[in-house]
């Protein structure tokens, strides 16, 4: 399968499948679909490399766009370490600066493929631009008001955590967990914060 056909596969079957996932959420058929639907998904979808997390960093830094890194690669940057493989790269930025975050990756390769409000209620960072590159590595920008974030501590929680001795960009241990509530999580995913919770106590 080509470039092209990997990219115009994965932008159609993923936002149907998360519809699909959205619908059935809660039920004994949505469980079971959940658990077919994500292995495909990981064998389908590229990774995103630590060198391409530094590459996307330095781009929107250079182009004055302050991002932080949240979702499993914000853990691993917290841990200081690669502990898996990621499918994407989930990035905060302030609400005024997506349309300028999307210009610059839109430059660098990028597309906008799907843009929900609110698509998890209640959580923490309800807001997702999801972007892709022609080989299938995805980004999802995590538009809010810095000002007003978060709701408890306005301006706290953003912190830098370090790759391969690299300083990364990315919320607080606090944050991660907390902006998991609302998800569906998977074994991933409680990987990721029993590894955070363990570093937190190595730390204290």
């Amino acid at each position: 399968m080509g470039i092209m056909q990997v990219h115009v596969t994965t932008a159609v079957l993923r936002p149907l499948g998360r519809r699909l996932r959205r619908g059935l959420a809660g039920t004994r058929v949505g469980r079971r679909v959940e658990r077919a639907l994500v292995p495909v998904g990981r064998r389908m979808l590229p990774s995103v490399s630590e060198d391409l997390l530094h590459s996307i960093l330095g781009t929107l830094r250079g182009a004055g766009v302050p991002a932080w890194v949240v979702g499993g690669w914000g853990v691993d940057a917290l841990v200081g370490r690669a502990t898996r493989r990621h499918r994407d790269l989930d990035l905060l930025i302030d609400r005024a600066e997506a349309p300028r975050a999307c210009r610059v990756l839109e430059a660098a390769g990028f597309r906008r493929i799907e843009v929900t409000v609110s698509h998890v209620c209640g959580a923490l960072m309800p807001d997702r631009i999801e972007l892709q590159d022609a080989g299938g590595h995805l980004i999802d920008l995590h538009p809010v008001d810095l000002a007003f974030w978060p709701p408890e501590r306005p301006g706290d929680g953003l912190v830098t955590g370090r790759l391969s001795g690299r300083p990364v960009p990315c919320v607080d241990a606090a944050l991660q967990e907390t902006g998991r509530r609302g998800y569906a999580l998977d074994d991933k995913d409680h990987r990721d914060l029993a590894l955070l919770r363990r570093s937190v106590d190595d730390a204290s």
